[in-house]
């Protein structure tokens, strides 16, 4: 029997291995008996509640070893509001600042505008609001612990400029 490699790199991955499982769980209860993979109306193969059993443990395995082997990372990307903490007033700064609900966080902007569109605008204000798509990796070392998680802003969906912005006032002006 040959297995692709794309296969066996999924035989090593616990998230693969988890929702494989995971996929299987009805089977053996509320009258679900088997499950049968068509190609249109034929019948191409069935897996009875037999061979369930031995795809759980063998995925319970792989997940248990892959535990043991290597720190796992989790990936999640999730849309969000971001407010401005601290303003950075650097177009090469790569790390700003945000509050995201109450909690104060670094998010990489490397991969937008922001800061060449704060620029533009002339100002970055505190509370300035940005709705964005942002990724958040957070490593599992192999004992199931995590790190502190890091934030990356993949996309700015839109941007909301805190109100009211103060005005300079014109040295100039008699007012």
């Amino acid at each position: 029997m040959h297995v692709h490699k794309h296969v066996y790199k999924l035989s090593e991955n616990p998230r693969a291995l988890r929702a494989t499982r995971d996929a299987f769980l009805p089977l053996g209860r509320d009258g679900f008996d088997n499950v049968k993979i068509r190609d249109n109306e034929k019948i191409v193969e069935e897996i009875d509640w037999g061979a369930v059993e031995k795809i759980v443990k063998s995925c319970n395995v792989g997940i248990e070893e892959a535990k043991e082997s290597e720190p796992e990372t989790e990936i999640e990307v999730t849309p969000a509001w971001l407010s401005v903490y601290s303003p950075v007033y650097d177009l090469e700064a790569p790390i700003w600042r945000f509050r995201l609900g109450k909690e104060v966080i670094y998010a990489d902007i490397s991969q937008t505008d922001v800061a060449q569109r704060a620029l533009e605008r002339g100002s970055v204000g505190v509370e300035d609001a940005y709705q964005v798509s942002l990724e958040i990796t957070t490593e599992v070392d192999s004992k199931g612990t995590k790190k502190e998680p890091k934030y990356k802003i993949l996309e700015v969906i839109r941007f909301v400029p805190a109100e009211p912005r103060p005005k300079q006032a014109s040295l100039f002006n008699k007012e």
